[in-house]
């Protein structure tokens, strides 16, 4: 499952340029407390939510996940089998269709 895009990650970039760090030094990665205060609004930043917010890798989903997340996530694959089952089932009714019309395989 993706993780929701994060303000403290590398790749996070404010199009605004309005991030700032809580407390500490502005140029370091990680604030003291690890708030990362928009100077807009006075409140933490909100990361993906954020309508300002953007991504260096282009990897910020329209619902604030992570692409980069998604993209290393491991998803199910099926078999050969099992994908030739699911077409065969799907678009059988019409095959049976045409071989009533006496039409051969290799018109199809």
């Amino acid at each position: 499952m993706p993780k929701p895009c994060d303000a403290r990650c590398e790749f996070f970039r404010c199009a605004r340029k309005v991030l700032g760090r809580a407390f500490g030094n502005p140029h370091a990665r990680v604030a003291a407390h690890g708030a990362l205060i928009c100077r807009e609004t006075g409140e933490e930043c909100l990361g993906g939510k954020c309508q300002y917010a953007t991504c260096v890798r282009s990897a910020l989903l329209p619902n604030g996940l992570c692409g980069l997340e998604y993209r290393m996530e491991r998803r199910a694959v099926r078999s050969l089998e099992q994908e030739v089952k699911k077409y065969e089932e799907k678009y059988g009714s019409i095959l049976e269709r045409f071989k009533s019309k006496k039409l051969t395989e290799d018109l199809l």
